[in-house]
């Protein structure tokens, strides 16, 4: 019987042997570069995504704007600095030279686009108390 139960230790050792090696199947490196692709793609998605639906106001400082006398059509009769407001991706989009001024008669301004950023975006004119011009910039 000690032969027997010899036998026995030793094929349970042989079996334990087999199966402790690694029988799970080797990753090759195009899978690996396959799920980085993925990874990087999922992640510019949700990047995108993000940043098309970005509702944060901020406020940007637009120095030289020009100031127009009666007319929009006559040459500029003086440069200032705006505040212009309003979603992140409309007020990116804005700069000086797509903001021209009218002095009015009263004192006070009027505001317009040019042609190009017309067709997409809405300003409206607000003085704060600090005598600040602001514009605040919307999308049609």
């Amino acid at each position: 019987m000690d032969r027997f139960s010899k036998t026995t230790e030793i094929d349970t050792a042989e079996i334990t042997a087999a199966t402790m090696e690694d029988d799970t199947p080797k990753k090759s490196k195009a899978t690996n570069i396959i799920a980085l692709v993925l990874c990087l793609l999922i992640a510019v998605i949700v990047w995108i995504f993000v940043m098309e639906t970005d509702t944060n106001y901020i406020e940007k400082s637009l120095d030289s704007v020009p100031v127009y006398g009666d007319y929009v059509d006559q040459s500029p009769i003086d440069h200032t600095t705006i505040v212009v407001k309003g979603i992140r991706k409309n007020v990116i989009d804005i700069s000086a030279n797509d903001l021209k001024l009218v002095a009015l008669v009263d004192g006070g301004y009027d505001v317009y686009l040019t042609e190009e950023k017309g067709g997409r975006f809405i300003v409206e004119l607000q003085f704060e108390p600090s005598n600040d011009i602001v514009v605040t910039v919307r999308e049609k």
